[in-house]
């Protein structure tokens, strides 16, 4: 079934890749002509989460994966383990699969290492620990900070007791922690617009700004003009309103 399945998805990315106009077309033809943009927002809201979540998530993890075994093989070589049996790679990899959960999973992965260095000595268990520690050192200095930003901008205290809730269902609710938040938080700012007073645009997602109304032909003055600085006016404040609190942007 895994072979099967691993040849399987080729050919399935070929498939919607070329025919993703056809699909889009007709999807439209199905969907009421009112229901159209609130279709597509709510479409480009889980596109965007987990596409940013899986592309920032696999080059964290393949670089964790990187460079703790290089760790690792540099620290067996210190203490003359080069002809023992080797866990570097079976680390590593633990290291970069717990790196997918986030927030603890780089705690999470530590412990296996530790308990497996302990079976040589107390020294070679702490010497794994510091190579874990650095690893994520240069990783949250370097690479984390701006991955996540691009999926969900939420105080890790906040973030944590999602973790926790999610946690309670399995262990791949976990995984996908940050861009369920990410679109959780998503849908309720688009809804909350589209039922404001004045309601936004359909299919304008909460962080785009209101288009702007057309200016005026050169030499109109009077009422069009001032119409076109009220709608202009009216636009801003109505951006202003569905700024999350504190001004940040997501």
């Amino acid at each position: 079934g895994f072979i099967l399945g691993f040849l399987a998805i080729p050919s399935w990315l070929l498939y919607v890749l070329s025919d993703q106009k056809k699909g889009r077309e007709q999807l439209n033809r199905l969907l009421p002509a009112w229901m159209r943009p609130d279709f597509w927002a709510v479409v480009r809201i889980f596109d965007r989460a987990f596409g940013a979540f899986i592309r920032g998530q696999l080059l964290v993890a393949l670089l964790v994966t990187i460079l703790t075994y290089l760790g690792l093989e540099l620290l067996f070589r210190l203490f003359g383990l080069e002809g023992n049996v080797r866990y570097q790679l079976f680390l590593a990899l633990t290291a970069g699969m717990f790196q997918l959960v986030p927030s603890i999973g780089p705690f999470l992965a530590v412990i296996p290492a530790a308990l497996i260095g302990l079976l040589i000595s107390v020294q070679f268990s702490l010497g794994i620990i510091a190579v874990y520690i650095g690893v994520q050192q240069i990783i949250s200095n370097f690479v984390t900070s701006r991955v996540e930003r691009n999926v969900i901008d939420l105080h890790p205290a906040f973030f944590i007791v999602i973790i926790v809730a999610l946690s309670e269902i399995s262990f791949w609710w976990v995984l996908l922690a940050a861009p369920i938040t990410a679109i959780g938080r998503d849908l309720f700012r688009y809804v909350y617009g589209r039922f404001s007073s004045p309601p936004r645009p359909a299919g304008l997602l909460p962080d785009e700004p209101l288009p702007s109304p057309a200016p005026p032909q050169p030499g109109v003055t009077g009422t069009p003009r001032r119409q076109w600085l009220a709608n202009i006016n009216r636009n801003r404040r109505q951006l202003r309103q569905a700024q999350p609190p504190g001004g940040g942007s997501s």
